[in-house]
């Protein structure tokens, strides 16, 4: 079976008020917070995500804009927004995991983390709720500096397998760069019911009279195998204008096969059938492909901002069992699934000073 899947929309034009701040971390109030250099530095940390998580309630808001396992619903970005930033502005992107993106910026180029509870302006961002503000020291990757990390990670029954991530960051001139190759072998807590890599079972069906009728033990295992490749750059040609390009790219391939050893008896006790049956359930190679490209400009008293993103997504699945008896080889059901799923996003606002207040007039395509 295929399905493939294409919608488009627009919203019209949004208009949005917020009181003026100069500089949030100058404006900390009740409602709103900052860690200075100095109170990060107590946290002994060692990436931008290690600092958040430690942060009170920095967790839950993390962990909650994680992408879900079958994509969100909604096309764009609404009023929905991203709950952290990096320097006041959402990353170039709608579907990056923003934990493994935080693991690429190391702890010491973080000059502040704000919490801010409290509608603000200049802020790319239009979300309810708490919202968490990185603020990089100026020049910290003049001179680059990568990070690489190492995991030796063991499954259930000690399989050893090998992960971890390879960045590096830096600065020439105007041009900013980014880019990492990351490898996850850990199986998903969302692929499934359960986390956990391997299993076994002992399943028996009686006859009414109480003799063995079918012994099926069964051996069930899952993997993963997880790449994902990034990169950012940011030119600021002049002190007015800035643009910001931003490419994902991801291959996914999760795994489950269960063997099953099965042998059925006669109300005698005679054996009557010999054979295994297998399960196969994988998606083949699941691969995401974003692109995203963010300008902003001052033109006259406010800022403009232009955003685009293109998105494309494929999901293949396969779910097929078999059953060996001697040299006879049975098809019990087979299911393949390919679904396709594309997304363009285009997002143009203009910010001013007005009536005291700032005003944000835009509008989004997706």
């Amino acid at each position: 079976m295929m399905n493939f899947l294409k919608r488009s929309t627009a919203t019209g034009a949004i208009l949005l008020g917020c009181m003026a701040m100069p500089s949030l971390a100058q404006n900390a109030s009740a409602s709103n917070e900052t860690y200075g250099r100095a109170e990060l530095e107590k946290l002994n940390a060692t990436t931008a995500e290690d600092l958040i998580r430690r942060i009170p309630g920095g967790s839950q808001i993390l962990d909650a804009g994680a992408p879900s396992p079958g994509g969100g619903a909604q096309r764009g970005f609404g009023a929905s927004g991203a709950q952290i930033l990096i320097d006041g502005r959402r990353v170039a992107g709608k579907s990056n995991d923003m934990s493994a993106a935080l693991r690429r910026i190391d702890a010491k180029q973080v000059e502040s983390i704000e919490l801010i509870r409290d509608t603000a302006g200049g802020l790319d961002v239009a979300s309810q709720g708490v919202v968490i503000n990185l603020v990089l020291a100026k020049g910290a990757q003049q001179k680059g500096q990568g990070t690489i990390e190492a995991n030796l990670r063991f499954t259930s029954k000690g399989r050893a397998q090998l992960d971890g991530l390879i960045s590096y960051a830096g600065q020439s001139g105007n041009l900013e760069y980014q880019a990492a190759v990351e490898r996850n072998v850990r199986a998903p807590a969302t692929f499934g019911q359960v986390r956990y890599t391997d299993r076994f079972r002992d399943e028996r069906y009686f006859y009414p009279n109480g003799t063995l009728q079918e012994s099926r033990p069964q051996s069930w295992y899952r993997h993963q195998d997880k790449i994902t490749y990034t990169s950012n750059l940011t030119w600021a040609p002049d002190q007015t204008s800035q643009l910001r390009l931003n490419g994902f790219y991801e291959t996914f391939f999760p795994d489950e096969i269960a063997t099953t050893p099965l042998t059925r008896y006669s109300t005698t006790g005679a054996v009557t059938l010999n054979a295994v049956e297998t399960q196969i359930r994988n998606s083949d190679t699941r691969t995401q492909l974003e692109l995203g490209a963010d300008y902003e400009r001052k033109i006259g008293a406010g800022d403009l901002k232009a955003l685009v993103i293109v998105a494309r997504k494929k999901q293949p699945f396969l779910d097929a069992r078999e059953r060996l008896a001697g040299t006879v080889l049975t098809q019990l059901s087979r299911s393949e699934i390919t679904q396709k799923t594309d997304e363009d996003i285009f997002r143009i606002s203009y910010g001013f000073p007005a009536f005291g207040q700032r005003l944000e007039l835009g509008g989004e395509a997706a």
